[in-house]
């Protein structure tokens, strides 16, 4: 099994979150960039940001704080010096994919 974090950032300032996740180790880079990004639109929902990019401007225009082009997924190797601080207590419990 590959360890794996998803980072996230919902495109505002104090939206920051991680979470850690076990892969088989058949898994594509594809397939983790795809994973991640799903997860920060989900992440962003839970602040009710949506992508920008995936809504019609007059929806935008209606609600310009609800949407943000800045909404982020991305995928980390686990490094446990760098990614412990981020569980809540310091060592982290892995969901499996």
């Amino acid at each position: 099994m590959r360890k794996i974090v998803i980072c996230m950032n919902a495109g505002m300032a104090g939206t920051d979150d991680h979470e850690f996740w076990e892969f088989p180790d058949s898994v594509t880079e594809e397939e983790l960039g795809e994973f991640a990004w799903q997860r920060g639109k989900d992440h962003a929902e839970m602040y009710g940001i949506y992508p920008a990019s995936e809504y019609a401007d007059e929806d935008i225009e209606a609600d310009p704080d609800g949407y943000s082009d800045n909404i982020e997924g991305w995928v980390e190797d686990y490094v446990p010096e760098k990614h412990d601080m981020h569980s809540m207590t310091g060592t982290p419990d892995w969901d499996v994919y």
